[in-house]
């Protein structure tokens, strides 16, 4: 890949920030994938991969288990105690062929990139420590069948590394989307047999209990296999090319490249450097392949605003003359936070006079920043923002946190202005975005000023949870029942405190995500949106299809005839792949 770095000089003179055009281009050069080799080939011995092999052959069997322990699964948790316990014990050892066949064939080389990506690592924790929680809740043979469950979830979470049986995984997911809604259904209607809930955490008048921390993570859990499904949605198109396997849990991070100026009497723009995304070589193996970043918007024009041209030349006319009072103002609105939250810290003032007036002097000043930078927000990247998983995600949790904040301390006017002061910061950092470097530039953005902004509110944050939990007069936060119906013979309530933590914990993990790549990328490296990647799945067009063992050398007659298994199978049809798309999937 060529690196093009933004630059605002143009043969020798300066250009106009408003005329530059970027793309949206990865921020590294993409990884070489050597997808003849699996967990299996990798750490197995050969007569062990062999017997791999022949295990694996027998897809039916497998598939038949593995919608049977599907089956048992869902149906576990309506059933009394005496009848799950037995089909809890049947569902895992019906699941343990597909949990080890899929988890053997995972490519090595894909699986080690998502190893080193968040969404992964947030996933896994998230399902992991719902999954423990949702053990104990059972505290019987019952949570066998949920350890078949986390394997299934995990092994989902790996999807990309999955080139076999790709449509049979999605349609798993689809049922286990539906399994969390039925778990999340059940445990908040106490339909549970023999449940044993229990007192997680107990502060002043509050507690939490095992069954809310449950559900709120199994709601979770079925936000990330629906975004999962909806990233894997071009399976069931029968127009899209099955030989691309599209990433849904691992991305790349994108830069913006300035690589045209707009003339300002042609609208065609000239091109400043030639922009190359990936070089392709001849000679290479079928089994090596490259990630291809997918383009999702097209060229960014730094002049195409939220506002009209007219009012737009207002707002740069007024930015170029007040520029430095414009960053003062964006620093002091920063410093007022900090003070209104030492005052609510360690003065414990909740509403007194002074209080409130410090909070509308913060509130009106950080409104007034924070929409000045609206005003520049780009069009296109505002649309990918808005219809990305991740900004839906992230603002939602935000949303509801802020709000039952609000509710905790019955709308007092106090707690309304800095909650809605918090939003708009945090609001301001996910829009960012949307902000070209050129309008950066003009605004006078500094990308510490943006990790200070998430500093402060993780803290702010963190304060808040501390004076929940070991406040003296905590005792006083209503705690609202948002939902509550008489069901089954019992009282089931849905609570705004255990919804809070929940969301508290999904926003701190996500933020301090973005406040690391604030703090080691460059400023126009963006932090919320993420790169699609895709690469060519070889066995749709390879002559050998056995996966490589580590160390040799290739895939020799010989060597494959030893890996090989004597089966009578179909001649394998090359995949019909379109020229132009071929030639995007050359690697280096």
């Amino acid at each position: 890949m060529v690196r093009i770095s933004p630059t605002l000089q143009v043969l020798g003179g300066p250009c106009d920030p408003d005329r530059v055009v970027y793309e949206l281009l990865p921020a590294k050069p993409l990884p070489k994938l050597d997808l003849s080799i699996s967990i299996a080939s990798r750490f197995l011995s050969r007569p062990m991969l062999n017997r791999v092999h022949r295990f694996v052959r027998e897809r039916r069997i497998i598939q038949r288990s593995c919608f049977l322990a599907v089956v048992l699964l869902t149906a576990m948790p309506l059933t009394p105690a005496l009848v799950g316990r037995p089909l809890a014990i049947l569902a895992l050892i019906l699941w343990v062929p597909a949990a080890v066949a899929s988890f053997a064939l995972l490519r090595y080389d894909v699986a080690r990139l998502l190893l080193t990506s968040f969404d992964f690592w947030f996933s896994t924790f998230a399902i992991a420590a719902t999954s423990v929680v949702y053990c104990a809740l059972f505290h019987d043979a019952r949570a066998m069948a949920l350890l078949a469950g986390w394997s299934g979830l995990q092994t989902n979470m790996m999807i990309d590394a999955n080139i076999r049986a790709v449509r049979l995984w999605v349609i798993l997911t689809i049922f286990a989307a539906l399994h969390s809604l039925e778990s999340w259904a059940a445990i908040s209607l106490g339909a549970i047999d023999e449940m044993h809930d229990f007192v997680i955490v107990k502060f002043a008048s509050h507690e939490l209990l095992a069954s809310k921390l449950v559900s709120s993570g199994v709601l979770t859990t079925f936000a990330i296999l629906s975004r999962n499904l909806y990233r894997k949605r071009a399976v069931f198109q029968k127009a899209v090319n099955k030989a691309i396997i599209e990433c849904a849990c691992f991305r790349v991070n994108l830069q913006l490249y300035a690589v045209a100026i707009r003339s300002p009497v042609s609208p065609i723009a000239s091109l400043l450097y030639p922009v190359v995304v990936s070089s392709g070589a001849n000679g290479r193996p079928e089994y090596k392949k490259s990630m291809q970043y997918v383009k999702q918007v097209g060229e960014i024009d730094a002049a195409s605003v939220t506002l009209s041209p007219a009012a737009s030349r207002l707002v740069n006319a007024l930015l170029r003359r007040f520029s430095t009072a414009f960053q003062l103002l964006g620093f002091l609105s920063a410093a007022l936070c900090v003070v209104d939250i030492s005052v609510i810290t360690f003065g414990r003032a909740i509403d007194g006079a002074s209080s409130l007036a410090l909070d509308a002097v913060t509130l009106a000043s950080t409104a007034l920043y924070t929409q000045v930078f609206g005003t520049q927000y780009q069009r296109v990247l505002m649309r990918a923002l808005l219809t990305s998983f991740d900004f839906f995600f992230l603002s939602t949790q935000l949303a509801l946190a802020h709000v039952f904040v609000c509710d905790f301390f019955r709308w007092r006017t106090g707690c309304v202005a800095r909650s809605l002061t918090s939003w708009l910061w945090v609001q301001w950092v996910l829009c960012l975005d949307a902000v070209t470097p050129a309008a950066r530039l003009k605004l006078g953005l500094r990308k510490r000023f943006v990790v200070v902004v998430l500093v402060l509110f993780i803290g702010s944050s963190t304060s808040v949870v501390y004076w929940l939990l070991l406040g003296e007069d905590a005792g006083d936060v209503f705690d609202r029942v948002i939902w509550e119906r008489h069901t089954l013979g019992v009282d089931a309530e849905l609570r705004a405190m255990p919804l809070f933590f929940s969301s508290c914990s999904n926003v701190a993990a996500m933020l301090l995500r973005l406040a690391w790549r604030a703090a080691v990328n460059p400023s126009d490296v963006l932090l919320v949106l993420d790169g699609l990647v895709v690469y060519e799945n070889y066995l749709r067009t390879a002559t050998n299809r056995y996966s490589r063992r580590w160390g040799s050398v290739g895939l020799g007659s010989n060597l494959a005839k030893r890996l090989r298994p004597r089966l009578h199978t179909k001649v394998a049809v090359r995949a019909s792949i379109p020229t132009v798309v071929r030639e995007n999937l050359q690697t280096q």
